[in-house]
């Protein structure tokens, strides 16, 4: 195999769980819409569920 195409991994991560968890975020208030009473906007409701599911 020719090492000169093998892919390069970086060892600091792209990524990080913040970034992915807004991401995760922004997604779901693009694509679901729910209306919220009270003291929660849609993105809060959305933070407050994505951290429950991950156990954070």
């Amino acid at each position: 195999m020719d090492e000169n195409k093998l892919t390069k991994v970086s060892k600091e991560p792209v990524l990080t769980d913040n970034d992915i968890r807004e991401e995760v975020i922004e997604c779901l208030a693009e694509h679901i819409s729910i209306n919220t009473q009270g003291a929660f906007n849609q993105k809060d409701l959305f933070n407050i569920l994505v951290r429950a599911a991950s156990n954070e």
